[in-house]
């Protein structure tokens, strides 16, 4: 392409850009109004989409930034991580940060069918539930509003909802071991409590299975079951490289049935999860004296409340809600939850002492 089609083609593209920024097609002077004089810094290993993201909600709006900090800062691929500056950012974002001054309702997100941590239908709305509820209500500062909002799609709560604001906190979630370096895990683009409640996460077998995970090497060439969108981090990790380097048949079907019917049918030879949804699963399927629960664990998972890390105040709002938490440890008030909700639980699913 000569250099006047790419001129031709760069002054185009402009003014879409400040078509779209202002809703008029008006020119370059316009453009500088729309520019306000708030900037924002970007954040280690962010690219230009992810910052358009974090700051406007959407990843393809990346133009907005580009043309108005076009002074040689920024890559041309879009997808490279930028160097930690300043940028000056459109109008809409800069609203969508300066939020009014002062406290304000702190809005937590949740989903159900979690038991017996998160759950409409359990004792006080689950453990991790009243955690936070306590939490908020015995902070040393001075008390603030909030409000718990339920939604059972699970998948939209880190993308949309918490990373575009619409909510300031969200719980439970584990909290990945490469956090917060590795930014191409989803999940570490937040920031995360202390943590809440620590479960371990055991491998479910027939009860004729010979099958006892003694170390890591005897599961190599067996065919181990988790459900789709749950979390592999403890599987392919520093030392335990069983997907990465293909050391067992991973099978990830849409829902927790479906491993244990594959476990049923012998089509694999174990189902991964945590112990609590394992052992409710077991029951309600009244398969207690069919499946069995390995003592050994996989490994042992926190469950955490995270806050998106562009938020406006969320390291305000994370340190009062972790020193709720470290309130409730204080006054034995967290084990007097922790034992009521384990006691209730092991009554409702019976299972058996091994």
């Amino acid at each position: 392409m000569n250099s006047y089609a790419l001129i031709t083609g760069r002054i185009w593209l402009t003014a879409v850009i400040a078509a779209l920024m202002l809703g008029v097609t008006s020119g370059a002077s316009a453009v500088a109004q729309e520019v306000c004089t708030r900037s924002e810094r970007s954040l280690p290993g962010e690219t230009l989409q992810d910052f358009a993201e974090r700051l406007l909600g959407d990843r393809e709006r990346w133009p907005q930034i580009f043309y108005i900090n076009d002074d040689g800062r920024l890559p041309a691929d879009v997808t490279q991580v930028m160097q930690r500056t300043d940028l000056a950012i459109p109008c809409d974002a800069r609203e969508r940060l300066e939020r009014p001054p002062g406290e304000g309702e702190i809005k937590f997100l949740t989903g159900g069918d979690y038991s017996p941590f998160t759950d409409r239908d359990w004792f006080r709305e689950g453990l991790i539930t009243e955690i936070v509820r306590e939490s908020m209500e015995n902070t040393p500062e001075k008390p603030v509003t909030f409000s718990i909002t339920w939604n059972d799609k699970w998948s939209e709560h880190l993308k949309p909802l918490l990373y575009n604001l619409d909510y300031d906190m969200g719980f439970p979630w584990l909290k990945p071991p490469e956090c917060p370096q590795d930014r191409t895990i989803e999940r570490c683009r937040f920031r995360f409590s202390i943590s809440l409640f620590e479960m371990r996460i055991v491998l479910y077998v027939r009860a004729d299975s010979d099958f006892t995970f003694p170390d890591d090497a005897s599961i190599h060439g067996l065919t181990i079951c988790r459900p789709s969108g749950y979390f592999t981090h403890d599987l392919d990790r520093e030392g335990r490289r069983w997907l990465s380097s293909g050391l067992i048949d991973f099978r990830s079907p849409e829902t927790i049935d479906e491993c244990f019917d594959a476990l049923a049918d012998g089509s694999v030879d174990a189902v991964t999860i945590n112990e609590f949804t394992g052992k409710r699963k077991v029951f309600e399927r009244d398969e207690i004296g069919k499946v069995r629960e390995l003592s050994r664990p996989v490994s042992i998972e926190g469950l955490h409340v995270l806050v998106p890390e562009g938020h406006y105040r969320g390291t305000a709002i994370l340190q009062r809600f972790n020193n709720g938490v470290r309130t409730l440890r204080q006054r034995d008030r967290y084990n007097h939850i922790v034992a009521n909700h384990l006691r209730r639980f092991y009554d409702t699913v019976n299972w058996p002492s091994q």
